[in-house]
């Protein structure tokens, strides 16, 4: 399962189960604080080991749990990347024991590689054993120049210039943490982004496709 043809930021762009950008239906954070409020867990690391996809049902299901039918069941194509935390900004109590990040399995050279560092806000999966990232904005490449998201855009945090000033602003924001789960997220609108819409939160969030994990399920580490 990958991001369809007619999407042509394919190769810098993050997607949902359903193959559609995250970032073109939600609005990026426009501070620190909303940065960190919309993770379940926050850190800096390295892409230490990258998984061959795999072939997955729904969170915490078997073929088992399916009543006999006339289709096969929809499997979804994952990938897991492996981070080497080098520390931990904000804590949900579970990121240590489980630091694996879960990304759909598309063939994309623009996807994280072993070896690079990012700082990253992380949504946990429902199976408490993997996080996701729903966009651009929740993976910041860390290379020693200025601050930029994954797809190069820089995110405008005032205040935020190098990697410093990022770590010290995500800490001070960590202090004041109050999650906001995805279906708060105000949305993305073609003819005026600043518009919300009064609708259900699309499919995808932090699980790459499957179901946003709800509830303020954080803590905060200094």
């Amino acid at each position: 399962l990958g991001p369809p043809a007619e999407y042509p930021e394919a190769n810098r762009t993050l997607f949902s189960g359903e193959g559609v950008s995250i970032a073109s239906i939600f609005r990026e954070p426009q501070t620190v604080q909303d940065f960190v409020n919309r993770s379940h867990a926050a850190v800096i690391g390295a892409i230490s080991a990258i998984s061959d996809p795999v072939q997955e049902l729904p969170y915490g299901t078997t073929a088992a749990d399916y009543p006999p039918r006339a289709l096969p069941l929809m499997y979804l194509e994952a990938t897991y990347y492996s981070i080497a935390i080098e520390e931990v900004l904000l804590d949900d109590g579970n990121i240590r024991a489980h630091p694996s990040l879960r990304l759909d399995g598309v063939d994309n050279s623009g996807l994280p590689k072993v070896g690079e560092r990012f700082l990253f806000s992380l949504g946990r999966n429902p199976d408490s054993l993997s996080y996701g990232i729903a966009a651009d904005w929740m993976a910041l490449p860390l290379d020693g120049g200025d601050i930029r998201n994954f797809d190069g855009a820089s995110p405008g945090y005032a205040g935020v210039t190098d990697e410093a000033s990022l770590v010290k602003a995500v800490k001070a924001a960590a202090a004041d943490y109050d999650f906001l789960p995805p279906n708060q997220w105000p949305y993305r609108v073609a003819a005026n982004e600043g518009d919300n819409l009064a609708t259900p939160a699309p499919p995808g969030g932090p699980g790459s496709g499957d179901p946003a994990p709800v509830g303020n399920t954080g803590g905060v580490s200094n």
